[in-house]
């Protein structure tokens, strides 16, 4: 049995795409990108969360000195609220991007229906 070449390991990684299914984090499995009233709701879910995040972490910093979590803990709680505001950024980046494709598909629509 032939083992693959360092070479075509290297090719085979750039190529192999992981395509992760991250629908559960969208506010309507119906999800249309078109639509800003979706963009609102998925912004307002994750500010949502990231902020019920932060406000456990203040209470934190208020309170019986034992009672406190600790420093593994409060690292995950910080990250949980980066990581929602990282999905906020990349929502709206994807609405946008969205915006433009379907400006630059109804150019090419009209400019086909002029030369009909």
């Amino acid at each position: 049995m032939n083992a693959p070449t360092p070479t075509a390991q290297i090719e085979q990684h750039q190529t192999t795409r992981l395509n992760i299914d991250f629908s559960h984090r969208m506010p309507d499995p119906f999800f249309d990108i078109h639509c800003p009233h979706n963009l609102t709701d998925a912004v307002n879910q994750s500010t949502d969360r990231a902020t019920g995040v932060l406000h456990m972490l203040a209470g934190q910093f208020i309170g019986e000195e034992d009672c406190r979590l600790n420093d593994g803990i409060m690292y995950n709680v910080i990250m949980a609220a980066i990581r929602e505001i990282e999905d906020v950024n990349s929502i709206v980046n994807a609405f946008s991007d969205a915006a433009i494709l379907k400006e630059i598909a109804d150019v090419k629509q009209s400019k086909q229906n002029q030369q009909a």
